[in-house]
């Protein structure tokens, strides 16, 4: 039998940390390891109550089973996903704006055994939240890496891609 999820700390650092990190990931170049993929958010509903996960993957029907095979039992309503040309710089980057942002950053054993920590607690209604705080980040985010990494130039090895994306909807309909 599973135990339930244990809320252990709020993992959430102080806006001085964030503001630096923040700023040091935005000077820092794109590496050329960074690589396409998607940015999703689901927001989980379980024993530690109420929580967003924003995550990245470069398959995101693939990363939808794997969460419902290694984190089963948790009713998740999976809320959107946005392509971008450089996923790892933007995924970092919108989890610093959104744990400065949030109510708390949980850090917790979960049912799965895991610790997750990127996850977090908004207050409001969780549709509301997505679209009128997290998914705004997400966008701001993508586009300021892909107009940096425009403005840099390519670097040896990297090409920088066009902001087409892979025929798959950011809607909640494709998910």
């Amino acid at each position: 039998m599973q135990s339930p999820s244990v809320f252990a700390l709020d993992a959430k650092r102080s806006s001085r940390i964030l503001s630096k990190l923040s700023s040091q990931a935005y000077i820092r170049s794109i590496s050329s390891k960074d690589r396409s993929g998607w940015v999703y958010v689901f927001y989980e509903v379980g024993s530690h109550g109420g929580v967003f996960k924003v995550g990245r993957t470069n398959n995101l029907r693939r990363r939808m089973s794997e969460w419902e095979a290694t984190c089963s039992g948790k009713q998740r309503i999976w809320l959107g996903a946005l392509w971008t040309p450089f996923a790892h710089k933007t995924e970092y980057l919108t989890h610093l704006e959104l744990e400065a942002r949030c109510v708390c950053r949980p850090r917790f054993l979960c049912d799965c055994g895991a610790v997750h920590i990127e996850k977090f607690i908004f207050a409001g209604d969780p549709l509301e939240v997505y679209e009128g705080s997290i998914k705004p980040v997400i966008q701001r985010v993508v586009t300021s890496v892909f107009a940096d990494a425009l403005a840099s130039g390519p670097r040896r090895n990297r090409v920088i891609p066009t902001l087409s994306k892979p025929e798959v909807s950011t809607s909640t309909d494709s998910l």
